[in-house]
């Protein structure tokens, strides 16, 4: 009697889940609005030296000639010179928006990605978890079957775990900074807003 092949072995390793349309399309969405943030962002940085200066000064030029017509109304002009604030002005609504989106990017750039947090967290661990590494289901187990890590070269991570635990603190004190930045120059900007309103209004 032939001998019957033997069934293929689990390799062990868990198969990565595949996203559903649901989750790629939600993926999609959020990369198209990324993208156009980027190309606006883009066509401002181009085109700020010279046609921004440009529209500005033609504007200016059409409220003086406004300001001198008598048969403009006030409300008229009202309307012109809040359009104009809103546009050029260091408090208006384009310079929010350029200022939000920089101060987002930056919180973005000083995120740590997902590999570099499970980095942190694998370094950052106690002498315990390296010493259960034999376990076959233990964490640290898993762990350095997975990322091929050598008893030696555990011992040498160990080593280096209070600098890698500072680099955490580090990160992290910087990400807190960032958020202090982004709330006072958004809570400046709009103090400098109302303030210049109320200006408007004497």
């Amino acid at each position: 009697v032939a001998a019957q092949p033997e069934a293929p072995r689990p390799s062990g390793k868990k198969r990565k889940r595949v996203l559903t349309s649901a989750e790629l399309n939600e993926k999609l969405a959020a990369l198209r609005v990324e993208n156009e943030k980027l190309r606006k962002q883009v066509d401002i940085v181009t085109n700020k030296t010279v046609q921004f200066d440009k529209d500005r000064e033609l504007a200016e030029r059409r409220m003086r000639a406004m300001i001198q017509d008598k048969n403009v109304s006030s409300a008229k002009l009202d309307e012109v010179v809040a359009n104009h604030l809103e546009m050029y002005a260091d408090y208006g609504n384009a310079r929010h928006e350029e200022l939000t989106f920089h101060l987002e990017q930056l919180e973005k750039l000083a995120a740590p990605t997902t590999v570099t947090k499970m980095s942190l967290w694998t370094l950052g661990q106690s002498d315990e978890f390296y010493k259960n590494y034999k376990r076959p289901h233990s964490l640290a187990g898993i762990l350095m079957r997975e990322l091929d890590i050598s008893p030696q070269q555990g011992k040498q991570i160990m080593v280096h775990r209070k600098t890698i635990q500072r680099l955490a603190d580090n990160i992290q004190a910087s990400r807190v900074l960032l958020k202090k930045l982004k709330n006072l120059c958004l809570h400046k900007q709009k103090v400098f807003r109302d303030r210049m309103v109320k200006c408007q209004e004497i």
